[in-house]
């Protein structure tokens, strides 16, 4: 208790988000100190946002871990789910990669992806992936959906 009395309410903040990051079980226990509410039935507990779908693959178990979700965001909303945004993005990369420029869901899905990833972590470079969080993924999908409801998932190369 004396350790914690000397702590700014900044340091006690950074060591509680370290500890929620680095603890997945620690998630319930924190909503219900906080008052949080509980997440979605269908939210699995790796889940901080309330936002995320079960995965299968363990790879893909990712969230956002903000308390407001990333895939809420007006900007999230802007640059990785606008169909215009997302055209443009497409056909830049045609000019370079000579990609197919079609206006299918699937096209979009996959720049809207390299949009999140862009506006996230900026360029990574060849073969340098990072798992687009499952909230964001399920509003991607939920916004160009597949016509058979098969997605391809998470690529390591």
């Amino acid at each position: 208790m004396v350790f914690t009395a000397s702590l700014s309410p900044d340091q006690l903040a950074t060591i509680g988000r370290q500890y929620i990051m680095n603890s997945p079980g620690a998630i319930p226990q924190a909503r219900e100190w906080l008052a949080v509410p509980a997440p979605l039935p269908q939210c699995p507990l790796w889940c901080v946002c309330g936002h995320c779908k079960p995965k299968d693959r363990p790879v893909e178990q990712v969230c956002c871990r903000q308390s407001a979700c990333t895939s809420l965001d007006v900007q999230f909303k802007q640059l990785v789910l606008d169909k215009d945004h997302l055209l443009v993005a497409i056909r830049n990369a045609a000019d370079i990669f000579v990609v197919d420029a079609r206006e299918h869901n699937s096209a979009l899905r996959k720049a809207a992806y390299r949009n999140f990833t862009l506006w996230k972590y900026f360029y990574l470079g060849q073969n340098n992936r990072r798992v687009v969080p499952s909230c964001c993924v399920s509003a991607i999908r939920k916004m160009y959906p597949s016509s058979d409801g098969s997605y391809m998932g998470f690529r390591r190369e």
